[in-house]
């Protein structure tokens, strides 16, 4: 689950299916963003039941979390409205 005591520690013990091989590409404190912006955008949709071929309004489109709801939307196959200003 997301919740999960000890994320902030120096060791840190998870199952294989959580962690994700960093590209030489992606910077370390790029990497370490990651996790901030897709796991908020992950929660927002998962509690909006978000489904194909709805549409979704994304507020803040041009920051960070907005980019990653519109991503994680598009993977869905829902309509993304986006907004910032």
């Amino acid at each position: 689950g997301i919740h999960v005591p000890g994320g902030n520690a120096e060791f840190l013990v998870v199952p294989e299916s959580h962690v994700a091989v960093l590209p030489d590409e992606v910077s370390v404190v790029e990497a370490a963003a990651l996790p901030v912006s897709y796991t908020t955008a992950c929660v927002l949709i998962d509690r909006a039941q978000l489904k194909k071929g709805e549409s979704v309004l994304v507020l803040g489109a041009a920051g960070t979390v907005g980019i990653a709801a519109m991503q994680i939307a598009a993977t869905i196959g829902a309509e993304i409205i986006a907004a910032a200003g």
